[in-house]
Order: C-alpha cells, then sequence, then structure tokens
C-alpha cells in the first residue's frame, strides 16, 4: 500500500497509421474507375452467352470481378486501357499486366509521380519482365482473381505468379 501506479502502465496503446495510405487509396480507386468506366461504356447491356451454362449475360448483374474478367479479356481495344493487360499461361491460368503506361495518367491526375517500380513497391506487388502481345515489357503481374480483389481492398499482397 501506499506505492504509485508506474507512468507506462498509463501510457495507451496507439495504432500507427500509414502515411501512404490516401496515396495507395487514390491509386487503387484511379485503376477501379478506368475499369468500372471502360465496362460501361464499351459493352452492351447483354453480354455474350456465358460459355459454362450458355445463359445470356445482363451485365448489369455482374459483380466488380467479373467485370474486371470482361475489360481485361477485351484487350483494351479502341479507347481501352492501353497499360492493362491480360496474359495466359501454358496452364491456362490468367494474369492481370499492367506497363509503365498508367504512370503518365496517374501524373497527369496529380496521384503520383513516380515509376511503375515504386508502384510496385508502395504496395508489394511483384515487377518483373513479361511477355505479351506487345513484346516483352517490365510491369506489374498477379493473378487475374486476385487483382480484382485487391482492387475491392479484400486481398493483401504477397503471392507468386509462378508461370507467368
Amino acid at each position: 500500500a501506499g506505492l504509485n501506479m508506474p507512468e507506462w502502465l498509463k501510457l495507451e496503446v496507439v495504432e500507427e497509421e500509414d502515411p501512404l495510405a490516401e496515396t495507395k487509396l487514390a491509386i487503387k480507386s484511379y485503376i477501379k474507375m478506368k475499369i468500372i468506366d471502360y465496362f460501361d461504356k464499351h459493352f452492351p447491356k447483354f453480354l455474350p452467352k456465358d460459355p459454362e451454362s450458355e445463359n445470356i449475360i445482363m451485365k448489369e448483374y455482374l459483380d466488380f470481378k467479373e467485370k474486371v474478367k470482361w475489360v481485361a479479356r477485351s484487350g483494351g481495344g479502341e479507347g481501352g486501357i492501353p497499360w492493362l493487360h491480360c496474359k495466359i499461361d501454358r496452364e491456362g491460368k490468367e494474369y492481370i499486366v499492367i506497363s509503365d503506361k498508367i504512370t503518365s495518367e496517374l501524373a497527369e491526375e496529380g496521384i503520383y509521380k513516380n515509376g511503375l517500380k515504386s508502384i510496385a513497391e508502395l504496395f508489394g506487388l511483384e515487377y518483373k519482365p513479361i511477355r505479351t502481345d506487345d513484346g516483352v515489357i517490365r510491369g506489374i503481374i498477379m493473378e487475374l482473381e486476385k487483382f480484382a480483389e485487391w482492387l475491392e481492398g479484400n486481398w493483401e499482397i504477397n503471392q507468386g505468379t509462378e508461370g507467368a
């Protein structure tokens, strides 16, 4: 009795905030917005039949992950997203490849002024040489399914891309 409580017992835990959280959110939001805008503008109300079920697909019922797949598989095309590519490996697994063309768009929007390698490091994404239809480029690569989940904030990075 008569002892005072040590000061360290009175300290409270404060969670450390990520100083780049707003930048990360802005980059992901920009990518997501570009995909949704492209999908809404370039795909008709009714999409081709689902190869598995033979049902006609109404685009308004597709979730974000499905929209990402349609946009990525479209190959960008006229008015497309020049920095978004779809790559299929020998086993048929689909990957998203983001090329450095995104960096000029992000800089123009005032979102991020550094290069693609810096973006990869910011998020812990894999950045490497990748063979595409346009030749070998250096880009960010991740599984198509994981890419959609990453944009929606449901998946943390640190996954492999063997075979891509």
